[in-house]
């Protein structure tokens, strides 16, 4: 199984990536390891000659935020594999606000008490990801950018059970299984026990990915090109691209 990672540490030293990277070392996954947009070009010029790809992730990184925009590079990397890779994508805490973001979501800075654990709620929609977990479960999750608004297409799965200042929900996990696209807001990989509710869904998505178990669909990279070139985001201005962010 290959697994192209997204590292939007962006070279920097981090704990949780570090911890992504040893788990799919534990499974036996070969990752291919990408911290630039030429990186991303060069894996899918790969895949699509024979190299295949069965999954990827879009990482976290505290240095970044969608609210305040981010850098071209960082954009067009993780643009380039939700749009181009028909294969099930897992974005992780600003893995998922940037899904979110280019997707037509809403992501709103919104400072959160910063617990390493905090208790999230599973709404009445659990999808893949969250399918049999508790109601309230507990997971990694600190920072302030967080999705308010799910992207057409997709619905959310998991709130914290803290609201916003208007009241608003603020959601930790959302999906739209029929394009293969997921994302959580808190790290499923800062926890070691595999019967952990968060954990699981690492493990769950690594798992359907390798046994091919989500169902394929390239409706959403038709979609998103289309919409590319109405807006003139044509992957080399980072002009084009903040019309994705609100």
């Amino acid at each position: 199984m290959r697994v192209l990672i997204v590292n939007n540490a962006h070279g920097q030293k981090s704990s949780a990536f570090d911890k992504l990277l040893h788990i799919c070392e534990s499974l036996g996954i070969e990752t291919v390891i990408c911290t630039t947009a030429d990186d991303v070009k060069t894996a899918i010029a790969a895949h699509d000659t024979g190299r295949e790809l069965n999954a990827a992730i879009l990482s976290g990184a505290s240095q970044h935020s969608v609210v305040n925009k981010v850098k071209q590079d960082v954009l067009r990397m993780n643009a380039s594999v939700m749009t181009q890779l028909e294969v099930p994508v897992l974005g992780i805490c600003f893995g998922m606000h940037i899904m979110a973001a280019i997707y037509g979501g809403l992501c709103k800075r919104i400072v959160t008490k910063h617990d390493s654990d905090a208790r999230m709620l599973t709404t009445k929609e659990p999808g893949v990801m969250l399918r049999g977990v508790q109601d309230v479960f507990v997971a990694h999750h600190a920072h302030d950018d967080i999705v308010v608004e799910v992207p057409p297409g997709f619905f959310a799965t998991a709130h914290l059970q803290q609201r916003g200042p208007k009241g608003e929900k603020l959601i930790t996990a959302f999906e739209a299984p029929q394009y293969r696209r997921y994302g959580v807001a808190f790290h499923p990989e800062h926890r070691t026990n595999p019967n952990d509710a968060a954990a699981r869904t690492l493990l769950k998505f690594l798992k359907n990915a390798g046994g091919h178990a989500f169902p394929a669909c390239a409706e959403i990279n038709t979609e998103l090109a289309r919409a590319s070139r109405s807006a003139d985001m044509s992957m080399t201005s980072s002009e084009g691209f903040s019309a994705l962010f609100r």
